[in-house]
């Protein structure tokens, strides 16, 4: 025994220790557990002496050797209580109740450790231990521990503040002893609250395990295991917080085993029929023998009673729903005994037994201790993932992390909005009909237990658990059984496009079989053969196969009976056995078949697919056929078999090789495919170019289904929904990725259920625990299926939610109504900007959502052409204001139109202003906008929409080459051209932008709303705008730029001058590149006069920001020498001329470069003659 003990935490998915702590017992803790139990105190369930007087403490006592070990925090709560839900009640609920703010677990990551002499609780959190002593038991040894919850919030839990009805769960610890009693302990406060029957079991207790209340919502019942071999059932949900002299009578005793119950597991049994699997208990005992319990009725299944190991007893019993074992595929009960190193699995119908990996074959070279397995434990999320316990270390072992259950959906041959349409929505509403018929259930087709089914499901719904609404429900609508199997095991479940075909595949016996649905809707039989890889094309009911024959088994039995002959047969047989393998591996082909359209035979369409001698290891299906070769590459930073795509028509290689994934999903329309690898996700274009566009960092995506530009993902732990919008002509795709749901998701939603409805999107729901088989939206809903073949919905009906999913559909008109209607105006920005990115209408019918503000209605308006309208936005802006509520105030804008104008605004209407917005001026300056105020007479004139340009290209014929014969020739190209480079469209022009921006420096202003803001008379740049306002419209010169180019480009030359004119009073607050584009503008337009007033300006201001060489840069646009002059002798920089002339060639430059020689000559000294000569 050790008074310290070392505890260690490891992460499965890297095999890296992630937290190492020493948990002392010495007097450090003593003064710890006085401190709590002083706080304790003050709680008013409190029980036991007080401490008075000063904080002595006696030194703890050493803790003695472990006898068990627990994680108690928020998350193992729920996801106790959820696990145990869904096992008590067949089927994933709502029932799971909200935590709250429990004392004892809010912000705490309690361990708790059983030892010989106390009970030691360790905050992982704050690295701080209490201890519950000996003395507190009854100086009884603790030997097992199990945590509760039970519906008692005076014991110490605290509900939601404002909703007395809500139900609340209190964790509390169950305490096993070597004495056989049971004490109930408090986590708030450490202390006794409870204990059961002394009279209960008179041996020590072996293992607590807690079971979920057959009562919806109900508090946990606690199953107790002992060495005197029987079973108690307690419900201590029943007790009053009266004291540890309280005592809890036990509801039922079991006779389990003669020799003592040495460890126990809940499990879903597998049965014969697709149906809610009832839930079963399995002990050990010392007897050697497993039992199987019946918890409804608790009686014994027959069928479960064994005796694994003949000569030992099973140690350790655990239960892994990890994919297979509901359709009795796989074993499901993993089995274990101290005496051996091998870890077992059993099928509880049977009791057969077989074994699945020995710890032998992990130990390094070299060691020669036999490995004994302890005990074993399941990961309760992740069920592949397993931690073995042994005499040599521990091991963190895993299944097959990609295996799916045997389940594959029928698609819908056509997805359309209708199925965004949730039987919930009870209303006629504009987005479709009313629930009465029509609705589009899940139905999918599943291996179980020997045989093929058809299950379809439909959505209902019933009153929820908590009475605040309703919920939807999953209902069985139809289950058949379409065939029966000849083989059993493992099977991969494949379906055509149509979803009249299906093909089974049974891996380990190399067997597959195709099954096609006739004229009367009846499945039989059309294909059955050697192969271990069937895939099918996108578009038809063709499909290939990996035929491979099984190798050629050796007869293993040894003849000889001298020692010396022994190994050399044994070795002879070896050697035989991997020769015939080696035959069997190179007789692999890949043939092509169809079925006919009425389902009744295959015809073959390529008897072997030429692979240029490579051996072919897997196939994937879609728009190509890809085939997986045993060659090694490596792709960047992955490798792995190298996989090269074929054409299903001429079954030639397409494009290059790549690493395989581990699936491939292509879109309905064949634009797109998502090719899933362990480490992310990747998505290649298919046109014009198969090429990889996007790598998304989604690890071990399970499962993935398409709908129109969505792919729907499954990982182990969330719920991916990936918006894709690849148009072949846009050079960037548009990719926005929405957790939907996540282990974590059950927590989190009821967190925060208040934000619910005004947030932009839902917050993650609740995933159930292990593998699942994505379906796709019906009926309203993301549809799942879950390892036990149980349907599992995630709603999509939140608004933003739903409109980007319309949207995506093709109906943007449809997202457009539901976001008025329903999605709060703040968020209408947003999804203004996704529906613009998804649809080619998007924009069209984004820019007359009602919340949108200025800046977003002038980019729709750019996306649409709608240029008058995109100017009206800008000098809104430009004038205070943010949005058009707060236009609304004033009557003069009215006056104009506002509300009825055909362009300009658009014609939208006042519509309500949605809760919790307030129509407030964001800037005192305007004031110019009220009645009376100077306005542009044109400001809302119509606006007849233009396509906009894919770039700045100016319209030659509306624009007039400025300053003609004068001192620089503006056409002329320069040697060292670099075009300014936008995010959006650009323009390619004679000036320098890039060299220009490098004179032109501005630095940014802080954003301090002025006292006031200036009336503008006319939109000249004769006045500046205040810092407020100006940083409001230098955040979207790239989009007054851009409007700039495509009017000129529409021949509106009025509205690129008016802009122009509006950037150059926010001069004080643009970027050098912005500014200087501004100016070229203006050059080319002819705005002489006001560039020139923009130079006089910014020359007169002593308190500008602007870089000195600014001004004069304008006055050289102007072609105003003079002024030019000035500018640069005011700021200085007369002796800089000879930079800016020597960068121009051509036109009249000779001129340009004497007129400066003569100004530095002046400037330096009367007596001195300056030479500018140009380079080159």
């Amino acid at each position: 025994m050790s008074s310290s003990l070392d505890f260690k935490a490891f992460k499965a998915s890297t095999n890296k220790v992630v937290y190492e702590a020493q948990l002392e017992a010495g007097d450090t803790l003593g003064m710890q557990d006085a401190l709590i139990q002083r706080l304790a105190e003050k709680d008013s369930q409190f029980y036991g002496p007080q401490i008075s007087g000063t904080l002595t403490v006696a030194k703890s006592a050493a803790a003695g050797a472990i006898k068990d070990i627990k994680f108690l925090d928020t998350d193992t709560c729920f996801w106790q209580l959820t696990q145990q839900q869904t096992m008590q009640h067949k089927a994933h609920t709502d029932l799971t109740p909200h935590l709250g703010k429990i004392r004892g677990l809010h912000g705490h990551r309690w361990l708790v450790v059983a030892c010989d002499t106390k009970l030691l609780m360790h905050d992982l959190s704050s690295n701080l231990s209490r201890e519950v002593a000996r003395t507190a038991l009854d100086n009884k040894a603790p030997t097992s521990v199990a945590f509760l919850y039970i519906n008692n919030p005076g014991l110490l839990g605290s509900g939601i503040a404002g909703n007395p009805n809500q139900l609340v769960m209190t964790p509390v610890i169950a305490v096993g002893t070597a004495t056989g009693q049971i004490y109930i302990i408090s986590v708030s406060s450490g202390q006794v609250c409870a204990k059961c029957q002394v009279q209960g079991h008179t041996k020590a207790v072996t293992a607590l395990l807690p079971l979920s209340n057959p009562r919806p919502g109900g508090g946990d019942m606690l199953i107790s295991a002992s060495l005197d071999g029987n079973l108690l059932v307690w419900d201590p949900s029943i007790m009053l917080p009266k004291g540890p002299e309280k005592e809890i009578t036990s509801k039922l005793t079991i006779k389990a085993h003669a020799d003592g119950v040495l460890s126990m597991a809940l499990f879903q049994a597998a049965i014969e029929t697709p149906d809610a699997q009832p839930l079963h208990l399995c002990t050990t005992g010392g007897d050697n023998k497993t039992s199987v319990w019946d918890v409804a009725t608790w009686k014994e299944v027959p069928t479960g009673r064994g005796k694994p190991f003949a000569k030992h007893p099973v140690t350790s019993v655990v239960y892994s729903s990890r994919a297979g074992t509901s359709s009795l595929a796989t074993a499901s009960l993993l089995l274990s005994s101290d005496e051996g190193p091998a870890v077992w699995g059993m099928y509880p119908n049977n009791g057969r037994v077989e074994q699945l990996i020995s710890l032998e074959s992990l130990l390094p070279n070299g060691q020669k201790k036999v490995p004994k397995v302890y005990q074993i434990a399941c990961h309760p999320l992740q069920p592949h993932l397993i931690a073995v316990a042994a005499n040599a270390g521990c091991a963190i072992l895993s299944f097959d992390a990609y295996q799916l259950p045997a389940i594959q959906p029928v698609p819908l041959l056509l997805a359309t909005p209708a199925d965004l349409d949730s039987p919930l929505d009870s209303a006629i509403s504009e987005m479709g009909p009313a629930f009465d018929t029509g609705f589009k259930g899940a139905s999918y087709l599943m291996v179980h237990a020997g045989q093929l089914w058809n299950i379809q499901y439909k959505t209902g719904w019933r009153q929820d658990a908590k009475g605040t609404g309703r919920e939807l429900t999953t209902d069985l609508k139809a289950k058949k059984s379409i065939a029966k199997l000849n083989f059993s095991g493992a099977a991969v479940l494949r379906m055509s496009s149509n979803g009249r075909c299906c093909s089974i595949v049974w891996p380990e016996a190399r067997r597959y079989a195709v099954y096609a649905q006739g004229g009367s809707d009846d499945w039989h039989k059309v294909d059955e053969e050697s192969g271990t890889s069937v895939a099918w094309a996108g578009a038809s009911s063709t499909y290939a196969v990996l035929h491979q024959p099984r190798a050629v088994q050796i007869d293993q039995r040894v003849t000889s009976k001298k020692k010396s002959k022994v190994k050399e047969q044994e070795a002879a047989i070896q050697a035989a056995q991997r020769a015939a393998e080696a035959d069997a591996a190179a007789s692999v082909t890949v043939k092509i078949y169809s079925v006919n359209e009425t389902g009744a035979s295959i015809s073959l369409e390529c008897s072997q697919v030429d692979l240029a001698g490579q051996r072919p290891t897997g196939l994937h299906g879609g728009a190509l056929l890809g085939i997986a070769v045993g060659r090694h590459i490596k792709s960047g930073s992955r490798s792995g078999h190298a996989m090269q795509f074929y054409s299903w028509q001429q079954f030639r290689p397409v494009g290059p090789p790549m690493v395989e994934p581990k699936w491939v999903q292509w879109d309905p329309d064949v634009t797109v495919a998502a090719l899933a690898y362990s480490d992310s996700l990747v998505l290649y274009r298919a046109r014009p170019t198969f090429k990889a566009m996007a790598s998304l960092s989604i690890q071990e995506a399970l499962s993935g289904v398409w709908s129109r530009h969505q792919l729907f993902v499954a990982t182990h732990t969330a719920l991916h929904c990936i918006f894709v919008a690849a148009n072949p002509e846009s050079p960037q795709p548009f990719l926005d990725v929405i957790k939907l749901a996540s282990l974590q998701g059950g927590i989190i939603s009821e967190l925060t259920a208040a934000a619910q409805p005004t947030a932009a999107l839902p917050s993650e729901a609740l995933q159930c625990a292990g593998p699942v088989v994505v379906v796709g939206i019906r009926e309203g809903s993301l549809w799942l299926v879950d390892s036990h073949g149980q349907p599992f919905v995630v709603p999509v009906n939140h608004p933003g939610l739903k409109a980007r999913c319309l949207s995506a559909q093709g109906d943007s008109q449809a997202a457009r109504i539901l976001a008025e209607r329903d999605v709060w105006r703040q968020h209408h920005d947003e999804l203004a900007g996704f529906m613009a990115a998804m649809a080619p209408d998007g924009a069209a019918q984004a820019v007359n959502l009602t919340g949108l503000t200025l800046k977003g209605e002038m980019n729709m308006a750019l996306r649409i052409g709608q240029y008058r309208r995109a100017l009206n936005c800008l000098e809104a802006l430009a004038r205070g204001a943010e949005d058009r509520a707060t236009l609304n105030v004033f009557p003069r804008w009215h006056d104009h139109g506002l509300e009825a104008a055909q362009g300009g605004f658009g014609n939208r209407g006042q519509q309500p202003w949605m809760p919790g917005q307030s129509m407030t001026l964001t800037n005192p300056g305007l004031e110019s906008l009220k009645a009376g105020g100077p306005l542009s007479e044109d400001l809302f004139a119509g606006d007849t929409p233009v396509p906009a340009s894919n770039g700045r290209k100016q319209a030659e014929s509306n624009i007039t080459p400025a300053f003609a014969g004068s001192g620089v020739d503006w056409d002329a190209p320069l040697a060292a051209f670099a075009p300014l480079q936008r995010s959006g469209p650009s323009v390619a022009s004679a000036m320098p932008f890039s060299e220009l921006g490098e004179l032109t420096g501005v630095p940014q202003q802080a954003q301090q709303p002025p006292s006031s803001l200036p009336s503008v008379p006319q939109l000249k740049a004769k006045s500046a705008l205040g810092a407020f306002a100006a940083q409001r419209v230098a955040g979207l010169a790239p989009q007054a730029l851009d409007l700039v180019t495509n009017a000129l480009a529409a021949g509106r030359r009025e509205i690129a001058e008016a802009a122009l004119r509006i950037l150059l009073q926010a001069s004080s607050a643009l970027q050098p590149a912005d500014l200087s584009e501004v100016l070229v503008h203006c050059a080319h337009l002819d705005l002489k006069e006001d560039i020139t007033s923009f130079a006089q300006r910014l020359t007169t201001d002593a308190n500008t920001a602007v870089n000195p060489a600014v001004p004069a840069l304008a006055a050289m646009l102007a072609n105003n020498q003079d002024l030019a002059h000035a500018c640069f002798e005011a700021s200085g920089m007369v002796n800089s001329a000879a930079v800016y002339t020597h960068a121009w060639r051509g036109g009249n430059a000779m001129a340009s470069l004497q007129d400066w020689a003569t100004a530095l000559t002046k400037a330096n000294s009367p007596n001195m003659h300056v030479n500018v000569v140009p380079a080159g």
